[in-house]
């Protein structure tokens, strides 16, 4: 497969794409002036010229094994000059650095491309490994289904190392490796779970509901019942001093208007404890914003892993 993509790619840097310009050409208006028609060749070859060299540099540096580097001159030829077969080998490199989701998704943007009927030779070549790399990753590619039973679907929230999977309940392709998994209620607080991916895995994730649930917006009845009492205490509290500066002028001896100042204080004192509890508890209850640390799913839970001839159950205790 290998020495087939890199003759490929030879074949194609010594043509490279003629056919295609000539089809550029031939799509003008027949009545173009031979000027206009000289500079757009030019532009054309410039840019030919730059995507060859960028891909030849790319190249290399598969060869030599430096796979992020050659990702960025495949990418930096493309914007050049289109070829499927400097994707074919974007992707080998993507599929070199274990990036398995991202392979297959070039694969198939070249098996899906419609060529020209004058494009060369190579890039239906390319075309047809394309189709077979991406039955071959198929094979390879891990998928993860997340669980949550008991619980409401449209409330249930599922990151994977950050990126939202929805339906989160269905197998999605994953590359292999490490991941988190975040899942949340009702935008509460997530609870979080590693998770090892193997190749050809298909691993589904039982998250129970009530671990999930615990860490959504349990504070906002409590914040409620504080902000009731912080405004009735208000009220009483501004109520009982309009009485007392009101109120006629007491005897010596009497402690009236001293008994309505004492609750007018006291309600305010009241409410601005009540108040303060409430503003409190709400902030405490404000969504996620990922910056701080969240729990880490602890609950029991089980995995099940099923890859080619074998099948693995683990628990979350």
């Amino acid at each position: 497969m290998r020495t087939l993509r890199t003759a490929l790619f030879a074949a194609a840097v010594a043509v490279f794409t003629p056919g295609l310009a000539q089809a550029d050409i031939a799509a003008g208006v027949a009545t173009v002036q031979a000027s206009r028609k000289e500079a757009r060749e030019l532009s054309l070859e410039e840019r030919k010229s730059a995507a060859r060299a960028l891909a030849l540099e790319g190249f290399d540096l598969l060869q030599s094994g430096e796979y992020q580097q050659a990702i960025h001159r495949f990418t930096e030829a493309e914007k050049k000059y289109h070829a499927p077969t400097i994707v074919l080998l974007m992707a080998e490199a993507h599929e070199k650095l274990g990036k398995l989701v991202e392979a297959r998704s070039l694969y198939a943007r070249i098996a899906s491309e419609e060529l020209h009927r004058s494009a060369p030779f190579e890039f239906y070549e390319a075309q047809r490994e394309a189709k077979r790399a991406m039955d071959a990753l198929d094979k390879r590619l891990p998928t993860l289904q997340v669980l949550v039973p008991g619980a409401e679907r449209h409330r249930i929230r599922v990151t994977v190392d950050g990126a939202r999977v929805s339906p989160f309940d269905q197998p999605h392709p994953q590359n292999p490796g490490k991941h988190v998994v975040a899942v949340s209620y009702d935008d509460g607080t997530p609870v979080k779970q590693e998770v090892a991916l193997r190749e050809g895995a298909a691993e589904r994730m039982l998250v129970p509901f009530s671990a999930v649930e615990a860490g959504s917006k349990r504070l906002l009845i409590p914040a409620g019942i504080a902000f009731g009492v912080g405004v009735s205490a208000l009220a009483v509290g501004a109520i009982a001093g309009v009485v007392a500066m009101n109120e006629e002028p007491a005897p010596p001896m009497s402690d009236s208007s001293s008994s309505w100042s004492t609750v007018s204080t006291a309600g305010f004192v009241t409410a601005g404890i009540g108040l303060g509890a409430s503003a409190v508890l709400l902030y405490l209850d404000r969504p996620s914003t990922g910056t701080g640390p969240a729990p880490v799913l602890r609950a029991t839970g089980v995995r099940v892993a099923v890859g080619p001839g074998s099948i693995a159950l683990s628990g979350l205790f």
